[in-house]
């Protein structure tokens, strides 16, 4: 009988290993910037033809190779960085500069020029042979020429995206790169169009620190009104340090720019993404915050193995990695500091003296030494009743007459989902016949009570109940929401600046519980740029 299993040719073998390194042109300009980075390069520049099939060119001024060492590059398992099975564990590079140019050489036609301090030289492979090998002239550095890629994969050139897609993906590594280096020059030209040119930090002759030039590249990529969004942080625990820049509470976007590096190197991480999100203490649905984020480990803590692309790592201890990141954005966020204090490192909320205004009201401004804040009323006190609610202990407010309440089947699930927190927090219900419920008491919080209001809570708990699993907490957020001022309540100025006072006595004053922001800033260069000053 034949059988079903058999031994795949080795032709094959290197055309499917090649093709979980390269898998579209992006995947070549990263693996030979990379390359570029671990050989100690100052200046990286790409030159892009069409959607990179064509051709694609990647020229550094690093350390270089010699002619032998070119022909050994090429061949699959060599490398300069790697000497035994303990090293795997201890990577701190991107890679070994023959890691990826034997993928690179099974799925496209390659021309390498390089040049030491000693000795130039010159190949070009095809079908993975090396066809030509010659002494070269250069400077000292790197040049890798790829054409025809996936030339004999026309299977995966069919799956390939339009040039502009190709280059926007191609953007993009570049830009994780550029902010994961910022003291390397990076430069794209797309079919001779200049792209992309991120100069060397101008440093005047000022020895300036990686904080300022990631300042400058960030600025550069992004503009500088973008960078004054974000806030800086730093932090070290138990051999972790965690550094970057995030946005600022009031400053998360629909649009947001995310970047992880983790020892320098750009990843995506479940663990990382989750731990900054949580930091904000508040459920971030359409909007996010920005980062910039880096994190240094012994490299032995964690694995750059698991991905073919090293684009995921593994961590040994995701607890602890979890634990400081959320710690590492709250102090350096100042999320738990106390802003009314004038020696806060949270100064540009310092409110001591200010004048408030309402407006609308609904909106409440204040004028700080370098613009204005303004509060949504409703939204800063359901923060402040959210805090209350939780730490308080909530006194049942006994009603003197009794609310009957005729429920659905469907509501009346509801209220058996939600029945223990309810009566925790405050309210009385017994069951009064088929389908109707009496409500004996309710928090002493809450005011204007009635059916329709009680029956409003309870589709709104239900919305709750599709994102989330802590029922407590759902009915504290919605009971604050319930107890909070209205939009539209005119305020007396004592009343305005005690609302303001315990907005910004609690844990996470920028967001109401349901994540809305209740803070806006609005600087005074902002006003300025906006009647062209």
């Amino acid at each position: 009988m034949e059988s079903k299993i058999i031994i795949l040719p080795p032709d094959l073998v290197s055309k499917i290993a090649a093709g979980e390194v390269i898998d579209r042109p992006t995947s070549c300009i990263k693996e030979l910037i990379e390359n570029s980075i671990d050989a100690q390069a100052s200046r990286i520049s790409c030159a892009i033809k069409g959607n990179g099939v064509q051709e694609m060119i990647v020229a550094d001024d690093g350390m270089g190779m010699t002619l032998d060492e070119l022909k050994l590059s090429v061949q699959p398992h060599t490398t300069s960085k790697l000497i035994d099975e303990a090293g795997l564990y201890k990577i701190m590079n991107f890679g070994f500069r023959g890691e990826a140019l034997p993928s690179i050489c099974r799925v496209a036609e390659v021309e390498i020029t390089s040049r030491t301090k000693e000795q130039g030289g010159y190949i070009k492979v095809i079908d993975e042979q090396i066809i030509e090998a010659r002494d070269s002239a250069r400077a000292i550095g790197t040049t890798v020429t790829v054409r025809n890629l996936f030339y004999n994969l026309p299977a995966r050139r069919k799956f390939l995206k339009s040039s502009a897609t190709e280059l926007r993906y191609i953007t993009q590594v570049i830009h994780r790169l550029a902010l994961s280096y910022p003291h390397i020059s990076f430069s794209l030209t797309h079919d001779e169009h200049e792209i992309l040119n991120l100069p060397q930090p101008r440093r005047n002759g000022i020895s300036a620190s990686p904080q300022q030039d990631l300042a400058q590249r960030i600025a550069e990529l992004f503009g500088s009104e973008f960078l004054n969004s974000l806030a800086f942080i730093k932090y070290e625990e138990s051999g972790m340090q965690v550094s970057g820049y995030l946005s600022k509470p009031y400053n998360i976007s629909t649009l947001p720019e995310q970047f992880i590096f983790i020892n320098n190197r750009p990843c995506r991480d479940r663990t990382v993404r989750r731990a900054i999100e949580q930091a904000y203490g508040v459920p971030l649905k359409e909007k996010s915050p920005s980062y910039m984020f880096f994190a240094y480990l012994p490299p032995e803590w964690l694995d750059v193995n698991v991905h073919p692309r090293k684009e995921e790592i593994r961590f040994r201890d995701e607890s602890f990695v979890y634990n400081t990141v959320i710690k590492a954005v709250r102090e350096g966020l100042g999320l738990k500091a106390t802003f009314l204090n004038p020696q806060s490192q949270e100064l540009e909320f310092n409110i001591e003296g200010a004048q408030f205004w309402q407006l609308y009201d609904s909106y409440i401004f204040a004028e700080t030494p370098d613009g204005i804040l303004i509060l949504d009323q409703h939204a800063a006190h359901e923060r402040v009743m959210y805090n209350h609610i939780l730490k308080e202990h909530i006194v049942p407010q006994k009603l003197l007459f009794p609310i009957l309440v005729e429920l659905t089947e469907v509501e009346q699930k509801l209220l058996q989902e939600y029945k223990a927190a309810f009566e925790e927090l405050g309210f009385g219900i017994d069951e009064f016949g088929t389908g109707t419920y009496r409500v004996t008491s309710i928090p002493s919080v809450l005011q204007n009570f009635t059916q329709d209001l009680f029956k409003t809570m309870l589709l709104e708990l239900a919305e709750y109940s599709q994102v989330s699993e802590d029922k407590m907490k759902d009915t504290i957020k919605m009971l604050a929401c319930k107890s909070a001022i209205k939009a539209g309540k005119k305020l007396l100025p004592e009343e305005i600046e005690a609302l303001t006072k315990s907005l910004f006595a609690t844990d996470n004053p920028y967001f109401c519980p349901h994540g809305r922001p209740t803070i806006i800033k609005l600087t005074k260069t902002e006003l300025e740029h906006r009647f062209g000053k």
